[in-house]
């Protein structure tokens, strides 16, 4: 066997391996929630704060990173299809600007948005 042949082998299992660790990474309960000034990811080990920065957007997708949760990033793919009733409210929140803290207690405009979406 010619070494680029056995290049290319170990480069296909690699790559099979990591979609395929991508894949069971991706099954969770989470839930990406935002309130209006701030965004949180609720999951069985509680709610941990965190920011999102929209990378890519595909309208009926997003790829988006959150940071914030101590010195680590999570990537997360956010799809149209897991709850298409609420995707424009996630779109809405995910680009606008967080209520400042001083604004945001005891003003009826700061309620909760709806934008909650599993985290799949």
């Amino acid at each position: 066997m010619d070494w680029r042949t056995g290049l290319l082998a170990l480069c296909v299992l690699g790559t099979s391996m990591a979609a395929w660790k991508g894949s069971l990474h991706r099954v969770s309960s989470d839930v990406l929630d935002f309130d209006g000034s701030r965004w949180s990811i609720r999951g069985a080990t509680g709610s941990q704060a965190a920011r999102a920065r929209i990378a890519l957007d595909g309208q009926s997708w997003l790829l988006v990173r959150m940071t914030g949760m101590g010195d680590a990033c999570r990537w997360m793919w956010l799809e149209q299809r897991t709850m298409p009733d609420r995707w424009q409210n996630l779109r809405r929140a995910v680009y606008s600007r967080p209520i400042p803290a001083s604004r945001a207690q005891g003003d009826a405009r700061s309620a909760p948005t709806g934008a909650q979406h599993p985290l799949s």
